[in-house]
């Protein structure tokens, strides 16, 4: 997979963080992972073995930890490409001609009905079931289907349960997008990564690389818990003053995350 690719799935996968961030993330579990199987393994084992038995069981926990986040990001991939195919899919639809698209979902209905096809970037609201029930109204058909493109907004919802002397239906931009394209072959997976590979690179021409940030806010909630399980467990185990070490460690990740996040706000 190219390289640029890869980058752009694992930050979707990973919610943003950057390559660096995600450096730290795994240096700093490691060591974690080596303080406590060391920690552990001083108090079970041969003090003549326990390096040996720290490294062994480190270089386990790493590769099965990899192994499991290898499967996940596969499987990520995958949900991700389905979805930029939807996308893909989804501005297509909003070119085509409304009539047309009436067309097929009246066929798709296959029942007498009074068909509206919502192809827009907004959500379907309240007004908008309110039109269209006049318009059905009008031409005295009670049958009413309603396929929407975006999303459908909460009122459009209450007003649709509010009509009483109609039969009202909506359909999502799930059930449009197998209309619009069934019998279509899905897009292969080539064919979506070039058309991501060149939405990338339109992004990043017209982009300001910006400094990566590794101590983000939504981590200070993180380092404290983590900070206050150690700070905890130094009264259960034994050499108290390496759970209290990590402990302060852990409480001063938080404090610079807080203080890098808070310096970044007062920054025009």
């Amino acid at each position: 997979m190219n390289g640029t690719l890869k980058e752009y799935y694992k930050r979707s996968l990973y919610k943003g963080r950057s390559q660096l961030s995600r450096i730290i993330d795994f240096v700093f579990l490691r060591l974690l992972i080596l303080a406590s199987t060391y920690i552990y393994f001083l108090s079970t084992v041969d003090s003549k073995v326990v390096i040996l038995f720290t490294f062994v069981t480190t270089a386990l926990i790493t590769i099965a930890i990899e192994l499991i986040k290898s499967r996940v990001f596969v499987h990520h991939v995958s949900q991700e490409r389905k979805k930029l195919m939807n996308d893909y899919r989804r501005i297509k639809i909003l070119t085509m001609d409304n009539r047309n698209l009436v067309m097929l979902c009246s066929k798709a209905v296959k029942s007498c009905a009074y068909v509206y096809v919502h192809h827009k970037l907004a959500d379907l609201d309240g007004d908008d079931v309110i039109n269209v029930y006049k318009e059905a109204a009008s031409c005295a058909i009670s049958n009413i289907h309603i396929f929407s493109l975006s999303g459908i907004d909460k009122s459009a919802t209450k007003i649709a349960n509010s009509l009483h002397d109609c039969s009202l239906h909506f359909h999502d931009s799930a059930e449009l997008i197998d209309i619009c394209f069934n019998g279509q072959a899905d897009m292969s997976d080539d064919e979506i990564d070039n058309l991501l590979l060149k939405e990338l690179s339109k992004q990043k021409k017209g982009s300001i690389l910006t400094r990566v940030k590794p101590f983000l806010k939504s981590r200070i909630i993180s380092y404290l818990t983590l900070s206050v399980i150690l700070f905890v467990l130094s009264f259960i185990m034994d050499y108290a003053l390496y759970y209290r070490i990590m402990a302060m460690l852990c409480l001063s990740f938080a404090g610079l995350s807080g203080a890098l996040s808070g310096s970044r706000k007062e920054k025009p």
